[in-house]
Formats: structure tokens, sequence, C-alpha cells
């Protein structure tokens, strides 16, 4: 799961993926750069890439007990997303790019009432 395309979140990912073949999600433009980035690889593997729209809320099950969705947030590249997990328990943010930012923006800015 990868939520943007900064090298600094996918820049060693051909050099580990061949070593855990998983399905990749991300959005369309974070795929576009990784397999960008596999194309300087040394190894010929082929990673399963599996696209997610944010814009559809498409819940995608990974396993009996956790599914996923990738939700739109702002960030300083195109297709960056927020990972929505999703257990029996219930469900969680995980903050993720610009979101944590703006979350702890908008918590210095609360005030309580007495």
């Amino acid at each position: 799961m990868f939520t943007h395309g900064h090298l600094d979140h996918i820049g060693a990912f051909r050099h580990l993926i061949h070593r855990i073949p998983a399905p990749v999600y991300a959005s369309k433009f974070t795929i576009s750069m990784l397999k960008r980035n596999m194309e300087d690889a040394l190894t010929r593997f082929e990673p399963d890439f599996r696209e997610l729209d944010p814009e559809s809320h498409e819940i995608v099950q990974v396993s009996d007990h956790l599914s996923i969705e990738l939700m739109r947030v702002n960030h300083s590249i195109p297709d960056s997303t927020a990972v929505v997990v999703r257990t029996p328990e219930g469900y969680s943010l995980i903050p993720v790019t610009g979101v944590l930012k703006m979350i702890l923006l908008m918590a210095s800015s609360l005030t309580c009432a007495a």
C-alpha cells in the first residue's frame, strides 16, 4: 500500500518488492511512479499492481479480517491518499501525507468548553 509517489516513500520499492511478492495497492498516478521506479530495477520481477480509485470509495478485502480504502487528501504531489483500515471491530483512519499536518493544525485551534 502506497499513499503517494514521493521518492522518499517509493525509492526502495524496486530493491525490495521481489523479496516480498505481495499485491501493491495505490492510486493511478502513484502506480505510474512505481512502474517508472521499476525501470531501474536490477531484477525482472513484475509486481502485481492493483489500482484503487479514491473517488469511487472502493473497499478491498486484503485478508479475512482486514479491508482497506483510499481516501483523497491534499499533498504536494498528485493523487495523494490516506488509508482507511476496516476490521471486524470497526475502522480507523491512518493519517498519512498531508492529513497528519491537517489534524495537528485543527487540534491546535480547538478550545475546550469549561
